[in-house]
């Protein structure tokens, strides 16, 4: 299989944009540490070679620039950052053929979870950001996740604070963040892209035709949640479709083409993840049990094959695999080969961070 060349969401030309909170309606009226304010940063990647690889800049990842003020009489030490995935959406690739004027006083990166599972969907991240009493104190929260070659991603996120005193929690709001970047207006067409996918044969017009059909319904989904945004990812809600799409689209209904990606050749990975949103489609709920069932014991088969290939990069692919194995049918052998995909990746991720920076 050719390599694939074109994602639905192209991360190009999406300039610096952000949303900006006055903040008034935030402020502590008996003192107190509060959220002042909170920049939405989801502009252009930018990307530079490490270890071989191309890697997002860190100035480029969508971030979050938080002012905290307190307006007591004693300072007010930050700890924590607890950041909740509230929902998500992996945009695969689909052709198969081919700043403040208040001083910045610290950088955090944060790793977002990828397909998480129920336990897994909020991230402590430690901080140590003291707010002097009367004072303003401000700081960036990086958003970025494990290596994941061109496909793309969008979250729709809680983020909340926690300091020393232990009192309340500091809420700074809800957040919908693209990854690696957002998407220009000029690019608002579904499918991506001012051609007809490249495909030679049936099979990869099949997968082409359900992974955008996935993309699109999960995008919308992902959108549709509340929290702050930049306005290239506001402008995603307006997203028509491609001139081409109707007769390029495979017409094959839900049930047939659910069958069909289930029995494609193990190289067409997300096959077993699209067998199952189409089987969703179908309307009947019986079927689509049978189709959840059928791919992750796939999934299970694809987590196995990376394994035994051996390089850090297959880890993770293992990782994910297993991952999507388990939120389809909670079994226990999905679980323990999940623990060794995930056992076997923490073992190789260090490269991967000493490039990315703490």
């Amino acid at each position: 299989m050719a390599a694939a060349t074109v994602a639905l969401i192209a991360g190009v030309a999406a300039g610096v944009g952000f949303l900006l909170d006055t903040g008034d309606d935030l402020l502590a009226e008996d003192g107190g540490a509060e959220v002042r304010q909170v920049v939405v940063f989801n502009g252009r990647e930018s990307a530079r070679v490490a270890g071989g690889q191309l890697l997002q800049t860190r100035a480029s990842m969508p971030h979050l620039d938080l002012s905290v003020l307190n307006s007591g009489s004693d300072p007010v030490l930050l700890t924590k950052a607890l950041v909740t995935v509230v929902d998500s959406v992996h945009l695969a690739v689909c052709e198969y053929g081919i700043g403040d004027q208040i001083p910045l006083t610290w950088n955090y990166a944060v790793e977002l979870p990828v397909l998480p599972l129920p336990s897994q969907r909020t991230v402590s991240r430690p901080l140590h950001q003291e707010v002097p009493a009367g004072e303003v104190d401000r700081f960036k929260l990086f958003f970025r996740l494990p290596p994941d070659g061109l496909d793309d991603y969008v979250y729709a996120l809680r983020v909340t604070l926690l300091a020393d005193h232990g009192g309340a929690p500091l809420g700074a709001g809800r957040v919908v963040l693209g990854f690696p970047d957002a998407v220009a207006p000029n690019e608002l067409v579904l499918p991506y892209g001012p051609e007809p996918f490249d495909v030679s044969d049936a099979d990869q017009r099949l997968m082409s035709t359900w992974c955008a059909r996935r993309n699109m319904a999960e995008l919308r989904r992902v959108l549709s949640r509340p929290g702050r945004r930049t306005a290239p990812m506001s402008d995603l809600a307006r997203m028509r479709p491609a001139g081409w799409w109707r007769d390029f689209a495979d017409r094959r209904p839900p049930k047939a083409a659910a069958r069909a990606l289930l029995r494609m050749p193990f190289y067409f990975t997300e096959a077993p993840v699209l067998a199952v949103f189409a089987a969703r489609q179908s309307g009947d709920p019986r079927f689509a049990a049978g189709v959840r069932r059928g791919a992750a014991a796939a999934l299970l088969r694809e987590a196995e094959r990376s394994l035994r290939i051996g390089y850090a990069y297959a880890a993770w692919d293992a990782v994910v695999a297993a991952r999507q194995a388990v939120l389809f049918s909670p079994s226990t052998e999905a679980r323990e080969l999940l623990a060794q995909a995930e056992s076997r990746w923490e073992e190789t991720r260090a490269e991967y961070l000493t490039t990315w920076g703490a």
